[in-house]
């Protein structure tokens, strides 16, 4: 993570001489899918969620048809757990906020005034907060009842929560590391300008948890993450 860190920070101070240097902001959606094995969870649905993303980006023009990539995001990977068949309506969803920084290299063609780059890369991130919330069921509030056949059967009252997570220090592993691809397409716009419209897929390298038991089930985000956003030159190496 330091590591990406030094590289965003070299990106923002360079002085280019043949290059040029291009920094914006970009907002959008994520799409997160934890990638984990529940066959132990009877009546179990593993489910991807919608999130957020949004942050700075700097793109720094190498030579010819390559660029060199790199930003601060603040990008949201959620999940949830939701029971089915006599278990329907409780479930259990994590919305996860990450600090991440892309460090990728872009290959790219244009075509008059519009930019498409193939994207590929590494990125580091950092797990800021989580909060968790859903349903689930209250047993110390149940009843009991007799179904059309005479057979009598719990009723289990619902209760809804919604919480803080508390991060484990022994348990939870807060930082994510993994590979990075995509493709931006750049609109060039008067005095230098961009917009931008990007599509990223973020795969995961490292467990959620670390491996504080035996027999552990691993557990990685894969997320796809959507965004438009705005480009403005700072240095033109042109004289």
């Amino acid at each position: 993570m330091k590591f990406l860190l030094i590289i965003f920070y070299v990106l923002l101070i360079s002085q280019p001489c043949n290059s040029q240097l291009f920094i914006g902001a970009n907002a959008g959606t994520t799409f997160n899918y934890l990638n984990t094995n529940i066959t132990n969870r009877t009546y179990t649905v593993n489910e991807p969620k919608y999130g957020y993303c949004g942050g700075l980006n700097v793109k720094y023009h190498l030579t010819g048809s390559f660029n060199l990539a790199s930003g601060v995001l603040y990008a949201q990977k959620n999940y949830s757990f939701v029971r089915t068949n006599n278990y329907a309506g409780i479930f259990h969803t994590t919305t996860s906020s990450y600090l991440q920084i892309p460090v990728l290299i872009q290959l790219q063609a244009s075509i008059k005034t519009i930019e498409i780059c193939l994207n590929a890369g590494v990125y580091g991130a950092y797990w800021l907060y989580a909060y968790t919330s859903g349903v689930m069921p209250n047993i110390l509030n149940s009843t009991n009842r007799v179904d059309n056949n005479g057979e009598i059967f719990q009723k289990l009252t619902l209760t809804q929560y919604s919480e803080k997570y508390q991060f484990s220090y022994k348990r939870d592993n807060r930082l994510e590391y993994g590979l990075q691809t995509g493709v931006t397409v750049n609109f060039n716009m008067k005095n230098n300008a961009k917009l931008f419209c990007d599509i990223a897929y973020m795969h995961s390298l490292t467990d959620t948890q670390k491996q504080y038991m035996a027999n552990q089930t691993r557990k990685t985000n894969q997320t796809i993450g959507l965004s438009l956003g705005y480009l403005m030159q700072l240095h033109n190496g042109k004289k």
